[in-house]
C-alpha cells in the first residue's frame, strides 16, 4: 500500500508542478484581450470643446474616434532551470486608434491629435500623437498603432484625445 503512495508522490506531483510552470511561461494560453478595451464615439454625441472665440466659427468638426485591440504579444522565454518556470514573460497588447475630423474652414490646416488611453481615475496610461494636413472641406483620418503593457491594458476604462491645429505657410 505504501508503494502506491510513493509512486504517486514521485511521479504525479512533479508532473502537475511542471505543467503549472509550463502554463506560467506560456501566457498565450490564458491571456486574452480585455472585454471592455474597445471603444468608439461619433458625432454628434461627442464634439471638440472650443474656446469662446472659436465657438462661433469652429475650423474643425469631430467625426469619430475609436481604439481597437488587435493582438497580444508575449516575449519568448528561455528556460534554463526549474526556477525559470515561475517568472512569467512580459506581454503587450497591440492596439490601433483612429480619429476622424473634418476641416470646415476655408484654409488648409495642419492638424495634430494626441490620443490617450485612461484608467477609471482619468490617469493617462498610454499616449500617442499624429499630425496630418487637411485641405479645406476635407475629412481626414489620423491613426496609429501602439503597444501597451498587458497589465496596464486591463486597467483601461476610456479613451480620450486632445487636438490642435495651425495654418501651414
Amino acid at each position: 500500500m505504501k508503494s502506491i503512495w510513493y509512486g504517486i508522490g514521485f511521479s504525479i506531483i512533479p508532473f502537475v508542478i511542471l505543467c503549472i510552470g509550463y502554463f506560467n511561461v506560456h501566457p498565450e494560453f490564458y491571456r486574452n484581450i480585455p472585454p471592455n478595451f474597445d471603444q468608439q464615439s461619433n458625432y454628434p454625441s461627442t464634439s471638440i470643446a472650443w474656446n469662446d472665440d472659436e465657438k462661433k466659427d469652429p475650423p474643425l468638426r469631430f467625426v469619430s474616434s475609436s481604439h481597437n485591440a488587435i493582438d497580444i504579444w508575449s516575449n519568448v522565454k528561455t528556460i534554463s532551470s526549474f526556477w525559470d518556470l515561475w517568472n512569467a514573460p512580459k506581454s503587450e497588447l497591440e492596439y490601433k486608434w483612429e480619429y476622424k475630423v473634418k476641416n470646415i474652414s476655408k484654409d488648409k490646416l495642419s492638424i495634430s491629435v494626441t490620443y490617450k488611453l485612461k484608467d477609471e481615475y482619468e490617469r493617462t496610461l498610454s499616449s500617442s500623437q499624429v499630425t496630418e494636413v487637411a485641405e479645406a472641406g476635407e475629412t481626414i483620418t489620423l491613426s496609429n498603432f501602439e503597444r501597451l503593457d498587458y497589465n496596464k491594458a486591463i486597467l483601461i476604462k476610456d479613451g480620450g484625445w486632445s487636438i490642435s491645429y495651425r495654418i501651414p505657410y
